[in-house]
């Protein structure tokens, strides 16, 4: 099983990928993590033949980590504002042959509305973030749904 976790904050990632990989059936998994939309872009072709059996993505996530060297933000990130990386990230999975089909859970603290319009697209689960203590409990459910469903 091939995992991607698409989420800004190491801590938080790693914690995840730990409760999944701690779960008996997922302790076999593969699980990567992308930490900005940037590398996401960059690494979209690499994401698309790497056949994962489920992504899970924040919503929220920075166009890069800061840094002197930081190229600047394409147009469309300019024009949507930095809060719908992951949803500009999503609509790249659902227009991709290879990925349109892949289980998506996302996880945000952003406005309801984005969230429902993010579950409109096919083979998407949500979850939200747990604050300020994180319990994956909701998230493992969500993972196993889409899991099960695909």
């Amino acid at each position: 099983m091939k995992i991607l976790i698409v989420e800004d904050d190491y801590l938080f990632a790693e914690e995840m990928r730990q409760d999944i990989l701690a779960a008996p059936e997922f302790n076999d998994a593969e699980v990567e993590v992308v930490g900005t939309e940037q590398e996401f872009r960059d690494r979209f072709e690499q994401i698309q033949q790497a056949g994962y059996d489920l992504i899970i993505l924040d919503v929220m996530i920075r166009w890069v980590d800061p840094s002197p060297e930081a190229r600047k933000p394409d147009a469309d990130v300019l024009e949507d504002g930095y809060f719908r990386a992951g949803i500009r990230c999503l609509q790249m999975l659902r227009q991709a042959q290879a990925t349109k089909e892949t289980p998506v859970v996302i996880h945000s603290n952003m406005d309801e509305k984005d969230i429902l319009a993010a579950i409109a697209m096919r083979h998407v689960h949500e979850v939200s973030k747990i604050v300020p203590k994180w319990n994956a409990d909701p998230l493992m459910k969500a993972v196993r749904q889409a899991i099960k469903s695909a």
